[in-house]
């Protein structure tokens, strides 16, 4: 038996601010993960933030990785 999960519109949204900024952090800035949706309240702009510093953090993870296999 499967559990349903509901998120909650608030809670959602902050979800979605989060990838976007992830987005950000690992691809660079574009009209989609920079909306201004994602910063419409305070906890959104604090999600998408921490989504970013992680997506930048990965993006450098992986970008030291590569540079130690010598690509």
């Amino acid at each position: 038996m499967t559990r349903a999960y509901c998120l909650s519109a608030e809670d959602l949204a902050k979800k979605q601010a989060r990838e976007a900024g992830i987005d950000c952090g690992l691809n660079g800035p574009n009209t989609t993960n920079c909306h201004f949706s994602h910063f419409a309240t305070p906890k959104l702009t604090a999600a998408w933030e921490g989504g970013k510093r992680h997506g930048s953090d990965e993006r450098a993870r992986l970008y030291r990785a590569a540079k130690r296999e010598g690509r």
